[in-house]
């Protein structure tokens, strides 16, 4: 119904209709909604229903589900060593400013100046929002416009350490209805994996809310659910953890999102170059598989053969 409207609304704007044209729901109903709308928008996308697009939330496209889930058991960053093995990488370099000058690129950084034939840009939606790099020429309007209606998601992760498992192993996925809509609803365990760790997840402005937060604050919150699940006995973790994706002034956001007033054609200015000598790329740049590692990579594939195009 939302998509034959006029015009775009959220999620929850639709879902909102919809009821209206149906009997009232239960209170057990009402619980069942929510969590399903945390479990396949809020942690989905990063955003709660109440921003997200009813048109443009889910657009794009999949691999297919032909591959298994994977976990690495020495860190995901393996992937990226993987992949710049052979590439010669400067940490810890500030990209403050950047012009366009007759022969290149110039980048004004914490450690000194580049000149360069062209640059691609990486770095996450979050940080172009934020406008924190000086950018000191025109950016076409379809590209400012694009990075003003797209927004980041969250998607907080606390990783609980435990002596042992109190849960079953032989389950990978926990799931709890409580009080609070999305507050630590879903659990993924890796004691299949070898080690006694539950992950709880927090999406949207709940996610944002559990990063701001003190450690101490986090775990007891977390233990507090934990204890509703499985009892009173449950002990306390060894050591917790937090993702910090949202006060992280290099992320600024876990990926982005599709809210309303955006749309799959604002991906796509941002593949378009500027003065063929600037290129985006990322996965907010990638208009089939936005919020994913492939759908990153995909994008700067398609960056580097941009760059070859104009210095060709």
């Amino acid at each position: 119904r939302a998509g034959a409207a006029p015009r775009d609304i959220s999620i929850e704007r639709a879902i909102d209709r919809e009821l209206a044209r149906r009997p009232p729901l239960d209170p057990a109903e009402r619980a069942d909604l929510a969590f399903f709308l945390n479990s396949t928008v809020t942690t989905e996308f990063g955003e709660a229903p109440r921003r997200m697009s009813a048109w443009h939330a889910d657009d794009g496209r999949t691999f297919g589900e032909d591959g298994e889930d994977a976990l690495l058991p020495w860190g995901y960053d393996a992937i990226p060593r993987y992949l710049a093995r052979n590439v010669p990488v400067r940490l810890g370099v500030v990209v403050r400013r950047v012009d366009l000058r007759p022969g290149g690129v110039y980048l004004a950084t914490n450690r000194g100046a580049w000149l360069a034939d062209a640059m691609i840009v990486t770095v996450p939606l979050g940080v172009l929002r934020d406008e924190s790099i000086d950018f000191r020429f025109s950016i076409p309007p379809k590209i400012a416009e694009a990075v003003e209606r797209l927004r980041m998601g969250v998607l907080s992760k606390t990783f609980l350490r435990f002596e042992r498992p109190f849960w079953p192993q032989d389950v990978d996925w926990l799931e709890y209805v409580g009080p609070r809509a999305g507050a630590w609803a879903e659990w993924v365990s890796l004691a299949r994996a070898g080690a006694p760790v539950l992950v709880g997840f927090n999406g949207g402005d709940l996610g944002r809310a559990v990063e701001r937060s003190a450690r101490s604050e986090v775990q007891a919150e977390a233990m507090r659910t934990l204890r509703e699940m499985f009892g009173r006995s449950v002990p306390d973790p060894v050591a917790t953890r937090t993702t910090s994706w949202s006060t992280d002034r290099y992320a600024l956001g876990s990926y982005s999102a599709t809210v309303v007033g955006a749309t799959p054609a604002d991906r796509r200015a941002l593949t378009e170059p500027v003065e063929e000598r600037v290129f985006l790329a990322g996965e907010a740049t990638e208009p089939d598989y936005s919020a994913t590692v492939h759908g990153a990579l995909l994008s700067g594939r398609r960056a580097a053969r941009q760059v070859r195009a104009a210095l060709t």
